[in-house]
């Protein structure tokens, strides 16, 4: 568990199981569409600029003027989504309406880490991941790319601090 992991001793290399962990866990969090986990999983520094960028995925009532404007924008959509979506604005649920968002944005969105290359320490509280990650929306071929994730160890964990968005 993230939480229970003590502090890199100072000038050693951080535990690379618990560097794995925190970003299998952002991943996961990522693919949920759990704005509230990334903010968890992001250094104090960075977690509102995280949390604004998860939440700008999920689709609002302006995206959904017309079915057909949905499939372009979302082509995985289904049916099934696209039902709870157009029975949640008939009834002016926000609750269900945003539910059934964060569905299309699983549907359409995903990211795999591919590989955690390497695990390099800045200092005893920081520390870079080579991350190999794919992304996939919609319809599209999968991306691939390789970025160096930077991680600190604050509120007792590894958190993600990435200076720019490396994940979109």
């Amino acid at each position: 568990m993230l939480a229970t992991l003590g502090a890199p001793a100072a000038g050693a290399a951080p535990n690379r199981d618990a560097v794995a962990e925190h970003v299998r866990a952002w991943e996961k969090a990522y693919n949920d569409v759990d704005t509230n986990k990334i903010g968890d999983l992001t250094c104090d520094k960075y977690r509102d600029r995280e949390m604004a960028n998860n939440e700008s995925r999920i689709p609002t009532w302006d995206d959904f003027v017309k079915p057909t404007d949905l499939y372009a924008k979302f082509p995985k959509l289904t049916q099934e989504t696209l039902d709870q979506l157009l029975d949640a604005a008939k009834r002016k649920d926000a609750a269900a309406f945003r539910q059934a968002s964060v569905q299309v944005v699983r549907e359409n969105s995903h990211l795999t880490v591919a590989n955690i290359d390497k695990v390099n320490v800045i200092e005893a509280k920081n520390a870079t991941v080579t991350v190999t990650t794919s992304t996939v929306w919609g319809n599209d071929s999968p991306k691939t790319s390789t970025s160096d994730w930077y991680l600190t160890y604050e509120r007792d964990a590894w958190r993600y601090c990435n200076p720019v968005l490396t994940v979109r």
